[in-house]
């Protein structure tokens, strides 16, 4: 989805993700630039991209250890928003980039985001979501199991991550 919203507005991603079938999974969708984060070399690969696309924006859903290497491989100046904790770990990185180049980290959720927008502000956003919906925002489908088939999609989904959703009918 971030790669298809990217494309519509013109704005280059760099994708850091963390296994080889994401990556060639991304290339096939026509994603430019799909770093592995377990490879070698990540923090040059990622530190090059970064300053050759001028990258001072990046949202991080992983957080751990990759908060603190996204943040260094970005220019002075750069914001970094955390939106997930996939790693389940806490932050990690020095605080160096924050005071000597102006690099910030903040947090984002939605639920609060939209509790503080106006009424209008919120029916726009929902009308332009509602516009993408089938488009840049559109999901995947892998399978679909009913819900006495609960357990067997909980696997499917276990041995794949990657690949679509799975979609649990109640009927």
């Amino acid at each position: 989805m971030v790669n298809r919203l990217g494309r519509s507005e013109g704005i280059q991603i760099i994708n850091v993700v963390r296994r080889d079938a994401q990556v060639d999974l991304l290339k096939a969708q026509g994603a430019d630039i799909v770093l592995n984060s377990s490879e070698a070399g990540l923090e040059r690969e990622l530190n090059d991209a970064c300053h050759r696309n001028n990258t001072h924006l990046a949202f991080d859903s992983v957080a751990g250890q990759l908060t603190g290497q996204l943040l260094k491989a970005m220019p002075p100046n750069s914001r970094l928003t955390v939106f997930s904790a996939f790693s389940k770990e806490a932050i990690q990185g020095s605080p160096g980039p924050m005071i000597f180049e102006s690099k910030t980290i903040d947090g984002f959720w939605l639920g609060p985001y939209i509790s503080k927008q106006s009424v209008l502000k919120t029916m726009q956003l929902w009308k332009r979501a509602q516009r993408q919906i089938s488009s840049h925002l559109k999901s995947e489908m892998r399978k679909t199991y009913l819900l006495p088939e609960v357990r067997e999609a909980i696997r499917d989904y276990r041995d794949q991550m990657t690949g679509g959703k799975i979609l649990l009918r109640m009927s």
